[in-house]
């Protein structure tokens, strides 16, 4: 179930980055949209019950879809630092990673690109949204429907002394990846991220 939350949620993450990315196409809008949609109404499903094929037939499609949305728009940084904190720390789930990174990772850019907040909250929820930061609510939800709300980087041995490397790498090893944000992340505010995911 641990795992299946993962991978889920990374492809989630392949589709919500995507969204917002500054390079995204109209294809690739329709694959994020509706990738975001199954998980979030599925991935949940399958944690809790492996044998709901359905539910799993939908992630494993969802899974699909997020591969189209990098092949046809990209990830943008959330990805660079995660990368850089499992290449630190190799026994840190790729999945977890980002996930403890996910809730101050996207609350940075909520006010970039608010229309596209919006849209993804409404494929998440089924209603009408006006408020950007309903998608931060909504993946709030996810997050606990999956059981995975409650895990941060202190879990896995990580070190507060370890968030400034982390930041040198993401930045030189990935730094592509944060030409594609919807603002340039500065320094101090990669390493707030890290800071409020610890």
């Amino acid at each position: 179930p641990l795992f299946t939350a993962f991978q889920g949620m990374d492809a989630f993450f392949h589709a919500a980055e995507g969204y917002i990315a500054n390079v995204t196409t109209p294809l690739s809008e329709i694959y994020s949209l509706e990738s975001i949609r199954l998980l979030s109404t599925n991935l949940h499903k399958a944690v809790v019950d492996g044998n709901d094929l359905e539910a799993r037939t939908k992630v494993a499609w969802a899974s699909t879809l997020s591969g189209m949305v990098i092949a046809t728009s990209s990830c943008i940084s959330q990805h660079s630092l995660e990368h850089a904190m499992s290449a630190y720390y190799p026994t840190l789930p790729h999945g977890a990673g980002l996930i403890a990174l996910s809730l101050a990772y996207f609350s940075h850019f909520v006010y970039d690109v608010p229309e596209r907040y919006i849209k993804m909250a409404e494929v998440m929820t089924g209603k009408k949204v006006t408020d950007p930061n309903e998608f931060i609510h909504a993946l709030a939800a996810m997050l606990t429907r999956c059981r995975v709300d409650s895990i941060k980087l202190s879990d896995y041995g990580i070190k507060s002394s370890d968030l400034p490397h982390f930041v040198t790498n993401a930045t030189e090893t990935m730094g592509k990846l944060f030409e594609y944000d919807p603002q340039k992340l500065t320094k101090e505010e990669k390493l707030d991220i890290y800071c409020k995911s610890f």
